[in-house]
């Protein structure tokens, strides 16, 4: 493609970005009118390089052109009116609608361009599956209403059926106003339509000469379809409804119609590159006929207009300049020649090198033979493109040193805007490389994590490829002992989890730890992280309330965040949530992903110091001199004492006594289907029962049967597993079991631990139920006297509960019979098989 050199200036930076469709330029001596698709048109003057003018317009402009003899302004909104702005009695800078009223002339709801003439509005829009025609007078006085005259229509082609039904259109039609000459008189001067002469006036249209002083409406539909129809004749004739005729079909939108400078040729150009120019050429048995030449340009074409010599026309990456070869007929050569693509005697464009450009003005020519193009940018810069004239292509001209000196910087500028553009491009698309990137590794974690979710009614059938460890630990700090929870996040899937994800974990206390509103404190601890690569782990150690203050059992709850924020990057993230700036849906609970990885529950058994084991003949109790902390022990006992000494009712001392104890029997055929150990089966249990302990620095005795352990209130807890018979509930032969003995000289101990065992054990028949064989046969009679001595210890919850009622007995004998019943039910427990 033949490049030619032109000159580009920048008259206004708008400041504002602009709509490709809705972005008009119009010039008019020195002023120059811009709008951009928004509710403003700027009045610039290029004399005194300032804007002299902003007029407001009560909704956003679809279409403005100037008014004939350029007094005034005409302006479609996307409210269906349009307005006249009257240039010479508004004040040359109004910000407000109010400081400059603006008439309204018409209203027509479906139309979405129109056209002026000296005495005639055309409007034209889709309405009942029709492209309706409106012609409407100008009246001469500025501002007033148009009064209705006629009304045309054309059915809608396939291509646009559905657009139009709904009165939508993506594209606008295209409309001119053509004018008849005659050849001896000349083009007439100073008008802003279009010419033709009258030869190819009257076999394009079918008018006659005599009456070329009506002009005809050309008119570019969005489906491709070159109508015309002709505008109202001045007799007193206007009923008359001609109809509309069809001059050819691109089968593209035509986005310009016009013609030629000289009047021998009608122009059209459609979106996606095709150009037609129609001629006067001779007939083969004689006479004239019209001439259609079709080709193909690069496209596509954003905006168009046409100069003396060429067609200007952009297609948002380069302005391109496509030279016009016509003349007064066609020879037959030519005609044979039609549907060559290009024809032979149709030259191919040249680039001018300009690129973005959204809106063209139409050209005007110096006095030198230059060419003047004035147009908008996509960012709303208003430039002044100068080309040199024709002639001058053939030699190269002598310069001065200044010339070029001047010529080297812009050429300079030039490089230098096109390496800026260069760079801004290339971190665009790097950017937006990253963030597809980030984007797709996140939905990669989202689908190999999604079985795991609450609602999904498949569970893992294996280890999950994202999982999280918990493991308790007792710690001193600052001379106390203070429990924490290890974290362990382990990546075995094939992704990377990088920058952005966050570790979320929620300790939730149980309901005993309420807080003086009555609500369960929640904990929460985030964890960013940083990269954590395949087959590899990270460890994270949070703090558990310690001491007395620990409300067990506690819920963990851990899951995988990730703000979508983050994938745009820590700069644009700013730019965007910028104060001032609309609000982003970002900011909503949608710009957060929140996958669950695994919950579990912390108790007692979790939270004991496993403190070593002793011989079932010692004399070592809970709470004596044997425990860890001797000095701990010797101030509890001696604490103890003075409470016993200061309290008047005898009772406290024995409630407070101990030690309390409960047992446990599981069937030993139970145990070894489930623990499968080859040593003792009373050591296999406590030693399953005390392995997620956090005392593995204590060494124990594989086959002993006593454990020795420190609870989290300080409080010492004893463990003791036996093999026994149970004869009385078996038919035939004794039932071989394990009992438990769990002692304690706390109550709340006693229950913690008890809690804790028995949910192990509910979990241990919930994997083996299937697989061992079906319980003994068992009897009626051991049964119903255990259901007896239940109904005993009822009838004494009974009897203890209404007495707390009526206030009747003292608080302590109250305290210490329902502690009785508690201690009957744990110690006659029924046997678990």
């Amino acid at each position: 493609m033949e490049a030619l050199r032109c000159s580009v200036s920048s008259l206004f930076e708008a400041q504002f970005g602009c709509v490709s469709g809705a972005t008009a330029v119009l010039c008019s001596g020195t002023d120059v009118l811009l709008s951009n698709g928004s509710k403003s048109v700027v009045l610039w003057n290029s004399a005194e390089r300032k804007v002299t003018g902003v007029h407001q317009l009560p909704g956003a402009i679809r279409h403005v052109t100037s008014s004939p003899r350029k007094r005034g302004l005409y302006a479609l909104c996307e409210n269906g009116r349009i307005y006249y702005i009257d240039l010479a009695q508004h004040p040359r800078v109004s910000s407000s609608p109010a400081s400059a009223p603006n008439s309204h002339v018409i209203e027509d709801p479906t139309a979405c361009s129109f056209l002026v003439m000296d005495s005639i509005l055309v409007t034209v829009g889709p309405a009942d599956g029709t492209w309706r025609f409106q012609f409407y007078e100008t009246p001469d006085a500025p501002g007033t209403r148009h009064r209705k005259l006629a009304e045309r229509g054309v059915p809608v082609g396939p291509v646009d059926s559905a657009a139009a039904e709904a009165n939508e259109v993506s594209e606008w039609p295209a409309l001119c106003c053509v004018f008849a000459f005659s050849a001896a008189s000349g083009l007439p001067e100073g008008e802003e339509h279009y010419f033709l002469e009258s030869t190819l006036f009257g076999l394009l249209f079918g008018i006659d000469v005599s009456l070329v002083s009506t002009p005809v409406v050309v008119c570019g539909l969005p489906d491709g379809r070159l109508c015309c129809l002709p505008s109202l004749p001045q007799s007193a004739n206007r009923d008359a409804k001609p109809g509309v005729k069809l001059l050819h079909s691109l089968e593209e939108p035509v986005v310009l119609a016009g013609t030629s400078s000289g009047g021998d040729a009608l122009l059209a150009v459609s979106r996606f590159g095709k150009v037609l120019i129609v001629q006067v050429g001779d007939r083969a048995e004689g006479g004239k006929a019209p001439v259609f030449r079709e080709c193909s340009v690069p496209g596509p074409v954003v905006c168009a207009c046409i100069g003396s010599t060429h067609l200007y026309y952009s297609t948002l990456s380069d302005l391109l300049a496509l030279p016009l070869v016509t003349g007064s007929s066609l020879d037959r050569t030519a005609q044979e020649n039609l549907y060559a693509d290009p024809p032979p005697s149709f030259p191919y464009p040249r680039s001018l090198n300009v690129s973005r450009l959204i809106a063209l003005a139409k050209p005007t020519n110096t006095s030198t033979g230059a060419v003047h193009l004035v147009a908008v940018t996509v960012r709303g810069r208003l430039l002044d493109i100068t080309l040199p004239q024709e002639s001058d292509r053939g030699h190269v001209p002598r310069v001065s040193a200044t010339q070029v000196g001047q010529k080297v910087r812009d050429l300079l500028t030039s490089i230098g805007n096109l390496s800026d553009r260069a760079a801004s491009l290339k971190s665009s698309i790097q950017m937006r490389n990253e963030a597809l990137k980030k984007l797709n590794q996140v939905f990669n974690v989202c689908c190999l994590l999604l079985p795991m979710q609450k609602g999904s009614e498949v569970p893992p059938v294996s280890k999950p490829p994202i999982s999280i460890h918990f493991e308790t630990r007792w710690i001193r700090l600052l001379q106390q002992d203070s429990l924490t929870l290890q974290c362990t996040l382990e990546n075995s899937s094939s992704y990377v989890l990088e920058q952005g994800w966050t570790l979320c974990i929620q300790v939730i206390p149980s309901y005993s730890a309420l807080n003086p509103e009555g609500r369960v404190s929640t904990k929460t601890y985030t964890f960013p992280l940083k990269k954590l690569f395949p087959g590899k782990n990270t460890e994270m150690v949070l703090p558990l309330t310690s001491g007395n203050e620990l409300p067990l059992p506690l819920k963990v709850t851990s899951s995988l965040v990730y703000s979508l924020q983050s994938i745009l990057g820590a700069v644009e993230a700013g730019h965007l949530f910028t104060e001032g700036t609309p609000s982003s849906g970002l900011t909503s609970n949608t710009g957060y992903i929140s996958l669950t990885l695994d919950t579990t529950t912390v108790d007692w058994l979790d939270c004991m110091l496993v403190t070593g084991p002793t011989d079932e003949n010692s004399s070592s109790r809970p709470g004596s001199a044997s425990s860890t902390n001797i000095v701990r022990t010797f101030l509890d006992a001696r604490r103890g004492e003075r409470q016993d000494q200061s309290s008047s009712d005898p009772g406290v001392g024995t409630v407070e006594g101990g030690p309390f104890v409960a047992t446990i029997r599981v069937s030993s055929v139970l145990l070894r289907a489930v623990l499968k150990g080859t040593g003792s089966l009373c050591s296999s249990l406590l030693t399953w029962l005390l392995s997620g302990c956090p005392g593995k620095g204590v060494r124990r005795d594989p086959q002993c049967s006593v454990v020795c352990a420190c609870c989290p209130r300080g409080n010492t807890l004893r463990l003791m597993a036996k093999e026994v018979s149970v004869e009385d509930l078996g038919e035939g032969r004794p039932i071989a079991a394990v009992e438990l003995l769990l002692e304690s000289s706390s109550v709340a101990a006693l229950c913690g631990l008890h809690y804790s065992v028995l949910r192990r054990i509910q979990a241990l028949l919930k994997e083996v139920a299937m697989e061992t064989e079906g319980p003994a046969q068992l009897q009626g009679r051991g049964l119903c006297r255990a259901l007896e001595r239940v109904e005993v210890l009822f009838e004494e919850i009974q009897e203890a509960c209404g007495s707390a009622a009526l206030d009747v007995g003292t608080s302590s004998g109250i305290t210490a019979k329902l502690l009785h019943v508690y201690q009957q039910l744990r110690t006659n427990p029924l046997l678990i098989l």
